[in-house]
């Protein structure tokens, strides 16, 4: 079991079972739509939403903002414009949130204390008339890593809570600031790190590995829209992909635009990748369908060159996958492998990812493919893959720092063309995170699992 279990009493009257929080940033407003489980059906309950705004230094609004709407419908809470701030993985504010379940009587039945962030993230076009993701209006192009989050003695279950933030926190350390979740949907609490640590998230959706029968199809939409339901809370997600290399989709065209279209009709706030490495796709090799928010291409280990279309932006999906192994720290060494090439030193793996993410940041730009992010397999060596950034125990392979400063290059390419600029000049936030990392001492620790 790697999914959280617990069991809690509820009150007789009913109680709430789920709070969706949508960031209007235009309006400086935000819309919570409870959802509650009512067992009292003589009861006319109502729901009372408070907010906590004053976390900004500017912020003059002492009084926490109370609004009362109905069950199932969005409440629209107005936030005061000097007390607005936006959620960014530089700056991953959280706004605490109380919802309050009342009775007739105008009696609190029961209380959830929760969070939100404004944040917002769609498809536009930059400068020169090139799609791209869009964080709060502007564009930050995505430097990640694809996350399997297997662990060597829980393989889906991480040993401690601590051990569940590690991985971001490697993340962070070495500059990504995206994390591809690769087949896989983690515990609660996972997200919640991520939200409040600062990571964009970009969740598969899981699928066989050969294309679905027709039998099996309704199960799979059904597990996909769950997923997309459960998640929809946190804001570090931005991105559904409905689809890896062909996995269980559909032989049908029409099939992978209309399971697309479906769980894009759930979730419209969000972006989605219907199919995550096009030139595997299972209606046939090099195919693009055309639906969904991007192009994705995967190709190993130089970064693949897929160029945007019309309204959707270009991803390299997956690429990378340099081999080094650390004998000690290696699952099965006689049988390690990779998806590029081997080399037999950390300075050799700093050389080969410095080539490949050079060759990310040409075909970025707008006159070339104008690829909007990159997904480097991967961040951690999983059983005997030896491809990642850390080994399978996590212990770096490199040091955090000269990933950090290729990965800060490409970041900041496009953050000072649209002047995000950070004017925090702090060396580590509130979580004690270092924001100019060192070496993989700065704030990690080790895990021991050999």
């Amino acid at each position: 079991i790697w999914q959280t279990v617990w069991c809690e009493f509820v009150p007789a009257a009913g109680y709430i079972t789920k709070l969706l929080p949508v960031a209007d940033i235009k309006n400086n407003r935000v819309l919570i739509k409870p959802e509650a489980n009512v067992l009292d059906r003589t009861e006319i309950l109502q729901v009372n939403v408070v907010i906590n705004v004053n976390q900004s230094k500017n912020c003059q609004f002492k009084n926490r903002i109370s609004k009362t709407g109905s069950i199932g419908r969005f409440i629209p809470v107005k936030i005061p414009s000097e007390c607005l701030l936006l959620w960014s993985p530089e700056e991953p504010s959280l706004y605490s949130l109380q919802a309050q379940l009342l009775n007739s009587k105008g009696e609190v039945v029961d209380s959830v204390d929760s969070y939100f962030a404004m944040r917002e993230i769609s498809s536009g076009f930059d400068d020169k008339g090139v799609p791209r993701p869009m964080l709060n209006s502007k564009f930050v192009f995505h430097v990640g890593t694809l996350d399997q989050g297997f662990w060597p003695d829980g393989i889906y279950t991480p040993p401690t809570d601590e051990a569940l933030q590690y991985d971001i926190k490697a993340h962070k350390e070495m500059g990504f600031n995206m994390i591809r979740k690769h087949v896989k949907v983690e515990m609660k609490r996972w997200y919640y790190h991520c939200d409040r640590l600062g990571i964009l998230v970009w969740q598969d959706i899981p699928a066989v590995v050969k294309q679905h029968p027709q039998s099996s199809a309704g199960e799979f939409l059904d597990e996909a829209e769950r997923i997309v339901k459960m998640l929809s809370f946190h804001p570090s997600i931005v991105l559904w992909t409905v689809y890896n290399e062909g996995w269980g989709q559909p032989s049908d065209e029409l099939a992978t635009a209309a399971i697309t279209a479906k769980l894009r009709g759930i979730d419209p706030t969000r972006l989605i990748n219907s199919l995550s490495g096009i030139n595997f796709n299972a209606v046939k090799p090099n195919y693009d369908i055309g639906v969904g928010s991007s192009i994705d291409i995967h190709h190993y280990p130089e970064p693949g060159r897929v160029k945007y279309n019309d309204f959707r932006f270009s991803v390299a999906g997956e690429y990378g996958g340099i081999s080094y192994y650390i004998k000690d720290h290696s699952w099965d060494f006689k049988r390690c492998h990779g998806y590029g090439p081997d080399v037999e030193s950390a300075d050799k793996l700093i050389t080969a990812y410095q080539n490949y993410q050079n060759q990310v940041g040409e075909i970025s730009e707008g006159d070339s493919y104008g690829i909007s992010a990159s997904v480097y397999t991967e961040i951690t060596d999983v059983e005997t893959e030896c491809n990642g950034l850390l080994t399978y125990d996590r212990i770096f392979k490199v040091e955090a720092r000269k990933i950090y400063n290729i990965n800060k290059q490409l970041v900041d390419k496009y953050a000072e063309r649209f002047q995000q600029t950070d004017t925090d000049t702090s060396t580590t936030d509130e979580h004690g995170l270092n924001r100019d990392p060192v070496t993989k001492e700065s704030g990690l620790f080790e895990l021991k699992f050999f």
